[in-house]
């Protein structure tokens, strides 16, 4: 199996940052009335009901991340619709199918965790990492002795 291309490795990761945001953008605006209402009536933003909504909201965003990143390519062997799109797949190095350990140490460590504790800077430093690797592995890649492979050119 041929190794993916970094280049398609970034558009189907920013493929899949536009699906997540698009949630996201969906959960604000569920949310924008009662904003709206709070800024109206000059409510204080800082009652116990606002800290424990955005909390209660907090813990959805996480669980949608964690679905679509670990779910989401666990039941579509490997791929995310990013890495479906550009014919991606993430496989173990030794060209195993990956289990949901392998993936939750992927992308909920690696991936996930990793960048919002770093705020994104490791994205970037992976990115870095990519391009300086022969094997084009990234810092989650490395971390769960994974790799991205192209499933386009190995149809050739």
């Amino acid at each position: 199996m041929k190794l993916a291309k970094i280049r398609h490795r970034i558009m189907a990761s920013l493929l899949d940052l536009g699906v997540v945001l698009g949630f996201l953008v969906l959960i604000v605006l569920m949310k924008l009335p009662f904003t709206i209402s709070m800024l109206v009536t000059n409510e204080s933003v800082a009652t116990p009901k606002f800290v424990f909504d955005v909390f209660r909201w907090g813990i959805i965003v996480a669980i949608l991340l964690l679905i679509y990143y670990i779910i989401v390519p666990l039941l579509l062997k490997g791929q995310t619709l990013g890495k479906k799109v550009f014919k991606l797949k993430i496989v173990k190095e030794n060209n195993d199918k990956i289990d949901p350990s392998t993936m939750f140490y992927r992308e909920g460590i690696g991936g996930i965790f990793i960048n919002i504790a770093s705020l994104g800077i490791t994205a970037i430093v992976s990115i870095i990492v990519m391009c300086l690797r022969d094997d084009n592995k990234g810092l989650a890649d490395i971390l769960a002795k994974t790799k991205v492979v192209d499933l386009y050119e190995s149809e050739e």
